[in-house]
C-alpha cells in the first residue's frame, strides 16, 4: 500500500521552506518597488508623496470633547448600567459619534490607536464597564463599611 499523503513532519517541511520561498520573492518585490520609487522621485522631485490610507478609524475627524467630558460619559455609562438599565445603556453607547467611542475607548486603555473601528470601541467600552462594576462590587465584599479595621 503506497502512501499518497506526506507524513505530518514532511507536509511541515514542505511548508516551511513554500513559507521561505514566498517571504524571499516578497522581499524582492518590495526591493524592487523602492528602487521604482526612488528613480520615481529622481527623475520627477515635484511628485507629491502617496499618503498611506488605513480602512479602519484613520479617515474619522478627531473628537472635539475633553478627557474630564469623555470620563463623564464613561461615568454616566457606568451608572446605567450599575442601576441595571440595560436598553438605556445599549443606546447610550450605541450614539456615541464614532470618534468619541473611539477617543473613550483609547483614554480607557481599550482602544489602539488610529487601529481602532467605532465598532470595536463600543465592545471595549463595554468591557470596562462591565469591569468597573465588578471591581466596585469586589470592593465592597472585600471591605465591609460596617466593620471597623482592627489597629
Amino acid at each position: 500500500m503506497s502512501n499518497e499523503f506526506p507524513s505530518p513532519p514532511e507536509e511541515v517541511k514542505r511548508l516551511s521552506h513554500e513559507l521561505e520561498l514566498l517571504r524571499s520573492d516578497l522581499q524582492a518585490a518590495l526591493s524592487k518597488l523602492g528602487q521604482m520609487d526612488k528613480r520615481l522621485r529622481v527623475a520627477f522631485p515635484g511628485l507629491p508623496k502617496q499618503k498611506k490610507s488605513r480602512a479602519t478609524g484613520g479617515n474619522l475627524p478627531a473628537t472635539t470633547k475633553s478627557r474630564e467630558d469623555l470620563l463623564a460619559t464613561f461615568d454616566e455609562l457606568v451608572a446605567l448600567k450599575r442601576e441595571q438599565r440595560d436598553s438605556d445603556f445599549e443606546t447610550r453607547v450605541r450614539s456615541l459619534p464614532p470618534e468619541d467611542a473611539i477617543a473613550l475607548a483609547i483614554e480607557l486603555g481599550a482602544g489602539k490607536g488610529k487601529k481602532t473601528t467605532p465598532r470595536a470601541a463600543q465592545e471595549g467600552i463595554r468591557g470596562r464597564v462591565h469591569e468597573t462594576i465588578l471591581l466596585n462590587q469586589t470592593r465592597q465584599v472585600a471591605d465591609p463599611p460596617d466593620k471597623p479595621t482592627p489597629q
